[in-house]
């Protein structure tokens, strides 16, 4: 028996390919696809909601949403073996913002003291608040493109489980529907190639899609399962410049409505500011969700082109 093809695993220095954690590691893990190889690690889906976000006197790296129960999650990162200073910004960060329920420390190298740490505060929190300590590696296989890796060191002590728990659930009959119809959707789009990139499908009323920026995002939003049924493309905002990028979109109100057709503009107090347009569709009927993907993808193509360079920082 002849030995396998196998090539040779190399570990790589994090530092070679982000010189400065500020000016670009966190850049690169607020992108889209690299926010959801991190969320795939700890099992959360993951939308960034601001980076060098102030906190007092300190800056947090990165502030998310984990979609699904909507709580503000806060990344602290650094290129070198974590040090107690880094440690006691994240709960620094934590203790600063509202609705913190998930910390993450990342750094090539979780030293022993940092990970007992993190281990202990997971002992002795109140259930629902997690503690992470994520390495952060790059790995090659012979003269192949480098690959990022995240590593999870430290977690809740329930964590594995609640994850299995959840992910071996029986879905309930609308959750089994939910799950059909974005995993078709999904098809949809990627049989089109219309350029959306759809992420992983859930058994949820949403799919989440990129618009260019963190503390923004689009979802196509399907509601009313068992009747009465309708479907939506949504422009988000939640960041801490959430209401201010609102105020701008509304001075243009007349051009974007001209270019979307009328629009719900939908400001409550202390919430994400919300832009969207719905239609009517029965949701359990399978023959007609080709003609609903078609409406769907239509408007999120018309809603990222209208607001991508709209909601821009300095616009």
């Amino acid at each position: 028996m002849s030995d396998p093809p196998f090539g040779q695993l190399t570990k790589l220095a994090a530092r070679d390919y982000w010189p400065d954690e500020a000016a670009d590691f966190t850049p690169w893990l607020a992108q889209e696809p690299h926010i959801a190889l991190l969320g795939d690690a700890l099992g959360l889906e993951l939308a960034v909601e601001g980076i060098e976000t102030s906190v007092g006197s300190f800056q947090a790296d990165i502030i998310c949403r984990a979609l699904g129960d909507e709580h503000r999650v806060v990344i602290e990162n650094q290129l070198e073996r974590t040090d107690h200073d880094h440690l006691g910004k994240l709960l620094t960060y934590a203790g600063g913002l509202e609705d913190v329920r998930t910390t993450i420390l990342i750094a090539p190298e979780i030293r022993e003291e940092p990970r007992a740490a993190l281990d202990w505060l997971n002992a002795v929190t109140f259930s629902g608040v997690h503690f992470f300590g994520v390495e952060l590696q790059v790995w090659r296989i012979d003269d192949s493109p480098p690959a990022p890796h995240f590593d999870v060191v430290s977690k809740p002590n329930d964590w594995l489980g609640a994850v299995r728990t959840s992910a071996d659930k029986p879905l309930t009959p609308t959750q089994q529907l939910q799950l059909d119809y974005w995993s078709a959707f999904r098809d949809y789009l990627l049989e089109r190639g219309g350029g959306l990139s759809p992420r992983k499908p859930r058994p949820q009323q949403w799919a989440s899609f990129s618009v260019g920026r963190s503390g923004a995002g689009l979802s196509a939003i399907a509601t009313g399962w068992a009747g009465d049924g309708s479907i939506r493309v949504e422009l988000g905002l939640h960041g801490d410049d959430a209401n201010d990028v609102f105020e701008r979109l509304l001075d243009e109100r007349e051009a974007i409505e001209a270019e979307l057709g009328p629009l719900t503009w939908h400001q409550p107090e202390n919430a994400h500011r919300r832009l969207y347009v719905h239609h009517a569709a029965e949701l359990e009927r399978r023959d007609a969700w080709p003609g609903q993907f078609a409406w769907l993808e239509a408007r999120l193509l018309r809603f990222d082109d209208t607001f991508r360079d709209r909601i821009q920082p300095g616009a």
